[in-house]
């Protein structure tokens, strides 16, 4: 009898640290909600607000190497438009939403267009990739810092490569 007691009370006990354990974890649950809607309102769910005049197209003028100097720009480089759209494209993996880049090479310059995608973030530029020189030549993807920006001009870096772009 007095063992049965005893079990009943152990029993009642872990019931009630299970209760406890199940309300802890809800509350973090419910926590963790809270911290993650607050990141992405701060963030404004993933984009922010346009802080440099992209849209529109643009032609690159230059194109730098750090420690190598200027890349020298074919033809078909001078003249492959690259088409900053408002046109949506699709999300990236984590949501994020994003325009089309278009970048249109002239007939007989294979592989100097691309497609890609662009949004601006916390005053950078997201590229998901950019080609110049055709096949072979530098390609880039990422975050690319806005040195300048002017209705006219925009250079922009990543890495090593500093690109100026004009209108």
């Amino acid at each position: 009898m007095l063992l049965t007691i005893k079990k009943l009370w152990v029993d009642r006990f872990n019931v009630f640290l299970l209760r406890q354990t199940i309300t802890i974890m809800k509350n973090a649950i419910f926590i963790l909600g809270l911290f993650v809607s607050a990141s992405l309102i701060s963030c404004g769910g993933g984009n922010s607000s346009s802080t440099h005049d992209v849209e529109g197209v643009w032609t690159l003028s230059n194109l730098e190497k750090e420690g190598e100097g200027t890349v020298e720009l074919t033809e078909c480089d001078d003249q492959t438009k690259w088409n900053f759209t408002k046109e949506k494209a699709e999300a990236l993996s984590d949501g994020t939403e994003v325009m089309q880049l278009k970048a249109v090479a002239p007939d007989g310059c294979k592989f100097f267009g691309f497609d890609s995608k662009w949004t601006e973030k916390d005053g950078k530029l997201f590229i998901s990739s950019v080609r110049v020189g055709g096949m072979g030549g530098v390609s880039n993807a990422g975050m690319f810092e806005v040195v300048e920006s002017t209705p006219n001009k925009l250079v922009l870096k990543i890495m090593k490569n500093k690109y100026t772009l004009t209108k």
